[in-house]
């Protein structure tokens, strides 16, 4: 359904038209998509009030799940580190 990336997009389409309006947009889109069974970068991308704000391609680069780990890498590499028995 790709609901866990509403924050995402809610945070980048804040920067064009405010974060109330962006949270009450992506808040819509996220019930519509639950309702229709539908991924949520599907809708988005098919609404023109998002798409006049964000490309396409944004849209897509913001369901990209290799830029939503953070830190867990390095997290890993440390722990790997530390309990290592070299």
């Amino acid at each position: 359904m790709g609901l866990i990336y509403a924050e995402n997009v809610s945070l980048v389409l804040a920067d064009k038209i405010g974060k109330q309006e962006a949270h009450t947009l992506i808040e819509k889109y996220s019930k519509e998509a639950l309702q229709k069974n539908m991924h949520l970068r599907e809708l988005l991308v098919s609404k023109s009030d998002i798409t006049r704000q964000l490309s396409i391609v944004q849209i897509e680069s913001l369901f990209d799940p290799s830029t939503s780990t953070g830190l867990c890498e390095e997290i890993v590499n440390r722990l790997l580190e530390q309990f290592s028995t070299d």
